[in-house]
């Protein structure tokens, strides 16, 4: 007798407005407006909430303030960055009387309002990955209760594009504007978590320099925010195509 794998449930009602498939080998309980998953096999708590933040710069803003709660408090390790997949923060603090980390993944939904996933677990267990799939997993199997699913993010293909390349230029510097203290070597390595290398930018010609990026959206198109770990900030007009990438209207070489 063969079996047939089943289809895991997914978990949610018209109250609650949305509907979720829990990840492997958890359990999910509902408590009010919010429901909380548990696993006999991976520590910690997901928690599935939802949220009413007119879009994603109020619900980036929302998460800049941590988590706070009835014996949870948890703080930002890093900026909210967008992705593909709703905003995304990482924190750190304490539940009950022990250190946690903790990551939250926000999702949207058209004209507003959306669920938030937080995945919480003390230090000793903290596995970056494993949490941050686990959120991943809730939310792209999020449907709302007119069976739709979160709202599509625009800038997703160009976002996906740029994430893990490297973009170079070699010629004169530009006269004006932020191309103006890069070197003859223009270099910027996108990484897939929110984190760039550059080389030449924010300052001296030839300076090296790192910290996060994020993509927004701007009339007409797409806009570049670079933020310096030692406080720079430049903002790059992008744009891709056929005919090739372009910051602020230099074309850039793209490589893995």
């Amino acid at each position: 007798m063969s079996h047939e794998p089943t289809q895991p449930e997914s978990v949610g009602d018209e109250d609650a407005g949305f509907r979720f498939v829990p990840p492997p080998r958890f359990a999910a309980a509902r408590q009010g407006a919010r429901f909380l998953l548990s696993s006999d096999e991976d520590p910690g708590v997901l928690i599935v909430a939802p949220h009413d933040a007119p879009d994603a710069a109020a619900l980036a803003a929302r998460l800049a303030e941590g988590w706070i709660e009835e014996h949870i408090e948890l703080r930002p390790a890093s900026p909210p960055v967008r992705d593909t997949d709703g905003v995304l923060v990482e924190l750190a603090g304490r539940v009950r009387e022990g250190e946690a980390r903790a990551l939250a993944l926000g999702a949207l939904r058209r004209g507003g309002g959306g669920v938030l996933v937080l995945a919480l677990v003390t230090v000793a267990h903290w596995d970056q990955r494993r949490y941050d799939a686990f959120a991943r997993m809730i939310v792209r199997s999020l449907r709302w209760a007119d069976g739709t699913a979160p709202d599509a993010d625009p800038l997703a293909p160009l976002r996906e594009w740029l994430t893990g390349r490297v973009l170079v230029r070699i010629g004169t510097p530009a006269a004006a504007g932020v191309f103006a203290t890069w070197g003859a070597r223009q270099e910027l390595r996108l990484g897939p978590g929110g984190r760039f290398e550059s080389v030449g930018l924010l300052g001296a010609a030839g300076r090296r320099a790192t910290g996060r990026w994020r993509l927004l959206r701007e009339a007409g198109g797409a806009a570049l925010e670079l933020y310096d770990d030692d406080g720079g900030v430049a903002h790059v007009r992008v744009e891709a195509g056929e005919e090739g990438t372009f910051l602020d209207g230099q074309r850039f070489y793209v490589g893995e």
